[in-house]
């Protein structure tokens, strides 16, 4: 990827040069600071510390307006994509490779979900977070993206209670573009590149609070509020890979599931799934639960909250014994405005 990243920069940025660090700094983009942008040649992971903007190399390609085609050959190799005979000879090294999608697969949803609109959604943020509709499936379509950016599957929600699944991970019509194909989206964490990428040119000590919740438009929404540093787990438990990955981050984790029996509060001897969660988490990290107040209702989510009321059940967080935490920053003086 390495030849990649360098091919990218050097054509389409400006005063690019080596930090000497496997890193180079040019010029942003898009808010024309001469020293702030950063771009690493392994990973593809770039942030500009003027603007706050930051991912990986797809998504600068596309904010820099190529189509999903353009990107697809920007960022793809075709010595690096198996052939279907290799994959049954050297499948477990292969695996990964196979997860990989083509950018391309997304233009099948290219198209705003009137119903995300509907509940407050901003339509260029939507565009930005390739938030699209499937219209035969009538569903709206969320990419998954691994921790480097790369498209590693596709979700389709129903729009109402009469669709089933409620959830569908695209799996065989993929398979026609990558044979053998598998979509492990539970290995990964919704919109976790994003915050990789935040945390990648930090300093070592440097310390990134990250909101955990279950569902992507939850995650959306605390993103749109400013909360950028969310992240969704696909489901209320947290799987190992998910959980190695958050451990690759340091900070505090504030765990805000939806307010239901099991999930955000227990409805059974051995606790809640947050303080599973919260449980696993502490072992490397500060971990607190979110709760909601007792007049909020049962099934309240993320995404049903203002930016009030987010703002006090995060700064009301408690660490798994329920005690509050002490001389810990306000995550408003975090959050970006």
């Amino acid at each position: 990827m390495e030849s990649q990243v360098q091919y990218v920069t050097n054509k389409y940025l400006q005063n690019v040069k080596s930090t000497g660090e496997g890193n180079l700094r040019a010029t942003c983009p898009f808010c024309g600071s001469k020293r702030a942008f950063i771009v690493n040649l392994d990973t593809g992971l770039w942030i500009c510390f003027s603007c706050s903007l930051r991912g990986a190399l797809p998504q600068l390609l596309y904010k820099l307006g190529f189509t999903r085609k353009q990107v697809d050959r920007l960022v793809t190799k075709d010595d690096l994509v198996p052939k279907a005979s290799e994959f049954t000879r050297r499948k477990a090294e292969l695996r990964e490779d196979w997860e990989v999608l083509p950018e391309y697969v997304l233009s099948s949803f290219d198209e705003c979900p009137i119903q995300m609109l509907n509940l407050g959604f901003d339509m260029e943020f939507l565009k930005e977070q390739d938030i699209g509709f499937d219209k035969r499936e009538n569903r709206i379509t969320f990419p998954i993206r691994d921790y480097k950016g790369r498209l590693v599957g596709v979700s389709g929600r129903a729009h109402n209670g009469v669709q089933y699944p409620r959830y569908k991970v695209y799996d065989e019509v993929f398979k026609e573009i990558a044979p053998g194909y598998v979509p492990l989206t539970r290995k990964h964490l919704y919109g976790f590149h994003e915050v990789y990428a935040a945390t990648y040119f930090s300093a070592p000590d440097d310390l990134l609070p990250i909101i955990i919740v279950e569902g992507y438009k939850g995650c959306l929404w605390l993103k749109q509020m400013g909360y950028t540093h969310t992240v969704a787990l696909q489901g209320s438990s947290l799987t190992r890979d998910q959980q190695r990955m958050l451990e690759r981050v340091r900070g505090p984790k504030y765990i805000l599931l939806d307010n239901e029996p099991g999930k955000s509060f227990s409805d059974r001897p051995g606790g809640s799934a947050a303080d599973k969660i919260a449980e696993r988490l502490s072992r490397t990290d500060r971990a607190f639960l979110c709760q909601y107040p007792e007049y909020m209702e049962v099934g309240t989510s993320p995404d049903d909250l203002t930016v009030e009321e987010a703002e006090s059940i995060i700064n009301n967080a408690k660490t798994t014994g329920h005690l509050r935490a002490h001389q810990r920053s306000q995550y408003t003086s975090w959050r970006r405005k």
